[in-house]
């Protein structure tokens, strides 16, 4: 994640999974084709659990481990 014009950035490290099936993918093809007014679907979805989250900023945080969940 990264803001150009305040340069505020975090790297955010973690598992993802694909998933093709189930509630979550379900929610995420009716989101899609709301957004979208039904011109785009969606075949699946990205999860993405979280285990680090590092601050990018220049300055002192830099490289600065905001949350280890693992």
């Amino acid at each position: 994640m990264y803001d150009g014009k305040s340069l505020e950035g975090y790297r955010i490290k973690g598992k993802a999974e694909y998933l093709t099936a189930g509630e979550i993918v379900d929610t995420f093809k009716q989101m899609v084709e709301k957004m979208f007014n039904g011109a785009a679907t969606a075949k699946g979805t990205l999860l993405i659990t979280p285990e680090k989250v590092i601050v990018t900023t220049p300055g002192a945080d830099n490289k600065k481990v905001l949350s280890s969940l693992v």
